[in-house]
């Protein structure tokens, strides 16, 4: 019976010890593929946890485990090479390691060479490693007081602008808050002025179109003067340029009824003027005394023009008078004729185009001497019509 169990036992411890070892086996390859998968994906602290995992559960490590341990232990020294100094020294021993011991694979034998280099550059010893663990702590220490003390200036800078940004919306919104009652006040003075520009343009209408009236009144008043003025001028130009027959009836001291033609002015220097004159006496006035100084005479002769109102006249001509010759030995009286050359010069004056005033002086034999002469006047009539506006 005791042996039996002890059969039984021994056969339960044996399986298990079996089963056991089989698992282990199991495991360990289980853990390198997932650290493989770990180390892939950039889960190096999971993978580097798996390889502790096959470290402690075998007495050696194969070399395909310590290749990926060493690789493992690159990355995360690249990412941070003060991590850990253990991981530096057994990196550094398994590199040395496995430069003595070279793969077959050259790739794999430079990758090692390549990390065996970068080894080199981190501390050798815990006191470097030590002494740059505290010069990093410091340098992070300034770091982390610089980034506070950044920190601190950013909020106090975002505390002041938040002030300012406040004090800023507040300053804005009194003045637009002024503005808009400076803009109520201005509208109303613009109101103000806009009514006042309103009447005060009414009026300047109204006296605009009292100046266009009175404008009008004056415009129609210079036209009527205007038309008067070339009416005038329209008939000092006919009395300038035409020329006129008139017709002159005049008398002197002595031939007191005269009847003259005389033609001339325009745009001729020389006219001409024909005229006679007479007492008309007859013998019983000369035969009684009553009339003792008498004429009568023809003349003719040229007129010039001196201006184009005032025109000269010079004439010569056949006349005669009646005297009282009285016989005294046969005691008749008798009525006898005296002819002489006559004379005159004179001037006409001409009023208008119709109307002429004349004058002038008479003389009788002008072929002996100059006698006391005779003054003359008269008035001339323009045949040649009148003016035609």
């Amino acid at each position: 019976m005791n042996f039996l169990k002890f059969v039984i036992n021994f056969f339960v411890i044996f399986l298990f010890v079996s089963q056991f070892s089989w698992a282990q086996t199991k495991t360990n390859d289980d853990l390198y593929i997932e650290a493989v998968d770990d180390f892939k994906y950039g889960n190096f602290s999971n993978a580097k946890a798996s390889i502790y995992k096959i470290r402690k559960n075998s007495k050696t490590l194969p070399l395909k485990v310590k290749i990926l341990e060493l690789r493992i232990n690159y990355e995360i020294l690249k990412l941070d090479p003060l991590s850990d100094f253990d991981i530096i020294i057994e990196s550094k021993k398994t590199a040395k390691e496995l430069i003595n011991k070279p793969s077959k694979n050259k790739d794999t034998n430079e990758e090692v060479k390549e990390i065996n280099n970068f080894l080199n550059t981190l501390p050798k010893t815990k006191t470097e490693f030590d002494f740059e663990i505290k010069t990093l702590k410091e340098r992070e220490e300034r770091a982390r007081i610089e980034a506070e003390k950044q920190k601190k200036i950013q909020e106090e800078k975002r505390i002041q602008e938040e002030i300012d940004r406040k004090a800023k919306k507040e300053e804005d919104a009194r003045k637009y808050e002024e503005w808009r009652i400076k803009e109520i006040e201005n509208s109303k003075i613009r109101e103000e002025q806009r009514i006042k520009d309103l009447a005060y343009q009414k009026k300047i209408d109204e006296q605009n179109q009292q100046r266009i009236k009175e404008q009008q009144t004056v415009d129609e008043k210079r036209q009527n003067e205007y038309a008067s003025n070339s009416s005038r001028e329209y008939k000092k130009q006919l009395l300038k340029t035409q020329s006129f027959s008139s017709l002159v009836l005049e008398g002197g001291e002595i031939a007191h009824y005269g009847l003259a033609y005389e033609t001339g002015g325009g745009k001729n220097f020389i006219g001409l003027k024909i005229g006679i004159r007479s007492t008309i006496a007859n013998t019983a006035d000369i035969m009684s005394g009553k009339i003792i100084k008498n004429k009568n005479e023809i003349e003719i002769g040229p007129n010039f023009k001196i201006f184009r109102r005032f025109i000269i006249n010079t004439c010569v001509g056949y006349g005669y008078f009646d005297y009282l010759n009285r016989n005294d030995f046969g005691g008749t009286p008798t009525v006898e004729k005296q002819t002489y050359i006559s004379g005159s010069t004179g001037f006409t004056f001409r009023l208008s185009r119709v109307i002429g005033l004349t004058g002038g002086l008479s003389f009788i034999d002008v072929d002996k001497d100059f006698y006391k002469p005779e003054y003359k006047i008269g008035i001339a009539f323009n045949l040649k019509g009148k003016y035609k506006n």
